[in-house]
């Protein structure tokens, strides 16, 4: 019998029938034994993370979806077989917090190629993150962020300049294109000590722009579904083959050169960051080596511009929605006293500019992911009494949670910098408990340990451009510019405000 039935079983049919019911075998039994059986959310998403690849395909890769899965299924959803997702700001210290100290999960290893060495984004255990932040923290203090203004102040004439050039004739502009060309040149300005010449080229760069935004894709996409790196990205051949290089190599390469070339020479007279990443090699040689200062300038460059420029694309936008903001903005600064260019001090004594970029932090969306760590071995207690097993991937979102009502209001989709001041009705007393219910539920920026290292240049440069930008010009809106552009692009009219700036 068992001759008659060989060459049968043998049969292509059976070995594709087999491995799929093997497959779907082998999920269930992954689904049902997770723990997450009381957990709501979609019934794929229990067996597969396909759900969630879908989803964000359909999406455009914003995966804004997850908004909606928890107005249907509530604060805590399942989003994959082991994986769910958080809503509620409450759980930000258990998730997030120092005394938590939970790790990244293994699926943060998609932001990797295979061979390039990790960094403090990619680090998974807290105390080595820890440990490789020490030696960079310097670069990014208080006293070098005032250090590094006047190159900021130079990049704003720069962009300004560009802005006068094309605005001439009363010419519309895409001014996000400009607000990007800015943003990546401070950071190129800042990190390696000269512009990368977006403003004076009028154009990206080494193709820089485009190449991360196929990064941010790709990990949008993958992390979804992190088996898929082993394949794509991590996987060796194709690394070895250059398959996948636009999505692996640009910023890398870009930055090797760079790092190669400050390594062989000398110092330069006005400090960088990667002039204090190279100087911190003395102090912590086997954690800052060539390569590791490469990654971390890679980083720098990547998740700086995008960042910035990305809440500098959302600012603009809402301003030119709103033009009155535009006055009232440029009322205060009036108000305040302040003169051109705008300095970091002066930017502290106009409330109404903190509202308006805080309000724009809190709505941007850059790379649309949770922030994603891994439950403990004790398992994790959520404040509505769930219980998250061991090893699960659990997260919030940030765009998540800068749109829960009861942390920023019934209008807490909406645009609204007013929210941030003190309203007509309140007492000081509830404002500064309204004000600090917002900075905690805010995961713009990360929270505890893992906060964004690179948190105050990113808002050095936004202050800067959003008050010189509003105090120089007024904008209005225009029509998008046929075969000009791409989503990013936002079209205006721009004059120049009359006796502010010589």
């Amino acid at each position: 019998m068992s001759n008659i039935l060989a060459p049968v079983l043998s049969h292509p049919f059976f070995l594709i029938a087999g491995s799929i019911i093997f497959l779907v075998a082998y999920q269930v039994h992954q689904s049902r034994t997770a723990g997450l059986n009381d957990i709501p959310g979609p019934w794929l998403a229990k067996y597969t993370n396909l759900w969630r690849l879908l989803e964000t395909k359909k999406t455009g890769g914003d995966a804004d979806y997850m908004h909606e899965m928890h107005k249907k299924y509530g604060d805590v959803v399942r989003v994959g077989p082991h994986a769910v997702n958080v809503a509620d700001p409450a759980n930000i210290p258990a998730i997030y917090g120092n005394k938590a100290r939970l790790h990244k999960p293994s699926a943060i290893e998609v932001i990797l190629s295979h061979g390039r060495t990790e960094n403090i984004v990619t680090i998974r255990n807290p105390e080595k993150h820890g440990k490789y932040r020490r030696p960079i923290a310097g670069a990014y203090s208080l006293s070098s962020l005032l250090d590094y203004e006047v190159q900021v102040d130079e990049m704003l004439e720069k962009l300004f300049g560009q802005i006068d050039k094309f605005t001439a004739g009363g010419k519309p502009i895409d001014i996000a294109r400009w607000l990007f060309y800015y943003a990546y040149d401070v950071v190129g300005y800042l990190s390696f000590g000269s512009p990368i010449g977006f403003l004076d080229s009028g154009k990206d760069a080494y193709n820089l722009i485009k190449f991360q935004g196929l990064i941010v894709q790709y990990v949008r996409h993958v992390i979804q579904m992190p088996i898929l790196h082993k394949f794509l990205a991590g996987n060796p051949l194709l690394a070895y083959l250059g398959v996948l290089a636009p999505t692996r190599d640009t910023f890398v390469e870009f930055s090797e050169i760079k790092v190669a070339d400050r390594l062989n020479a000398p110092p330069p007279e006005r400090m960088d960051m990667l002039s204090h990443f190279i100087a911190s090699a003395e102090k912590y040689p086997d954690i800052m080596t060539p390569a590791q200062i490469t990654s971390t300038a890679v980083v720098n460059m990547g998740a700086g511009a995008l960042g910035s420029s990305k809440v500098l694309q959302g600012i603009v936008t809402y301003l030119l929605a709103h033009p009155e903001q535009q006055d009232k903005l440029y009322a205060a600064m009036k108000e305040a006293n302040v003169s051109y260019p705008i300095n970091w001090k002066q930017i502290q004594e106009v409330p109404f500019l903190e509202g308006l970029v805080k309000e724009g932090v809190r709505l941007h969306l850059s790379v649309g992911v949770p922030l994603i760590r891994e439950s403990p071995p004790s398992g994790l207690r959520l404040v509505d009494g769930s219980v998250i097993p061991a090893g699960i991937e659990v997260g919030m979102k940030p765009y998540v949670v800068a749109r829960r009502q009861d942390v920023w209001g019934p209008n807490a989709e909406e645009w609204e910098p007013e929210r941030w001041m003190r309203r007509g009705y309140e007492t000081e007393t509830e404002f500064k408990e309204r004000r600090a219910a917002m900075e905690r539920g805010d995961l713009s920026f990360g929270h505890g340990a893992r906060t964004c290292i690179g948190k105050n240049i990113a808002m050095l440069q936004v202050y800067k451009v959003v008050s010189n930008l509003v105090y120089r010009y007024r904008m209005v809106p225009a029509p998008k510019v046929d075969g000009v552009g791409d989503k990013r692009s936002v079209f205006a009219y721009i004059t120049k405000r009359e006796g502010n700036v010589v």
